[in-house]
């Protein structure tokens, strides 16, 4: 079973220590946020791309494609937010 993005959210907004909300935002709020900075124009492109991606479920499914290009197995949500935890607060 592929988890929601809601699912993703609130995941990675309590590992983060971010209050639940429901609301249906994009990214845009988003990108606003992330836009002027050196390669936000890229950056915003990606995320809106993955985004769509995810919402049409490329990302469903299991593989090994990510220990097999990275060389490590994937993160967990949880574990990204903590590894990466200063982008989230």
């Amino acid at each position: 079973m592929r988890p929601s993005a809601p699912l993703i959210g609130l995941v990675a907004g309590a590992s983060a220590g971010r209050p639940p909300r429901n609301d249906a935002g994009s990214l845009y709020p988003e990108a606003d946020r992330i836009t002027g900075r050196p390669g936000s124009e890229f950056l915003v492109q990606h995320l809106r791309e993955v985004a769509i991606d995810h919402t049409n479920g490329i990302f469903a499914g299991t593989n090994e494609f990510v220990e097999t290009i990275g060389g490590q197995p994937p993160l967990t949500v949880e574990a990204f937010v903590a590894k990466h935890r200063d982008a989230f607060v």
